[in-house]
């Protein structure tokens, strides 16, 4: 069964190499509030040891890629017990 993001509506399968594209687009876009290299490390980590995380990097409360969520300043970890 594929997970859909349920922002931008990719698809569990999506190749590594659009994910990091994304990431990349939005860390250029103005008006986007990107975390700090520690402050992402930190929520990658976090999400790494959620129960709340697929196979894929998805997160199965949300929907959305870990990799994408985890960067935006502004996003909050979705699990009931926040974890970041």
């Amino acid at each position: 069964m594929l997970t859909n993001c349920k922002a931008c509506q990719y698809t569990s399968e999506i190749h590594k190499a659009a994910i990091e594209t994304e990431v990349a687009r939005l860390s250029n876009m103005k008006g986007i509030h990107i975390c700090d290299d520690d402050e992402l490390s930190r929520r990658l980590e976090a999400c790494s040891s959620c129960e709340h995380l697929d196979i894929n990097n998805v997160c199965l409360m949300c929907g959305c890629y870990v990799r994408i969520r985890t960067l935006l300043k502004d996003n909050r970890c979705p699990a009931p017990k926040k974890r970041w």
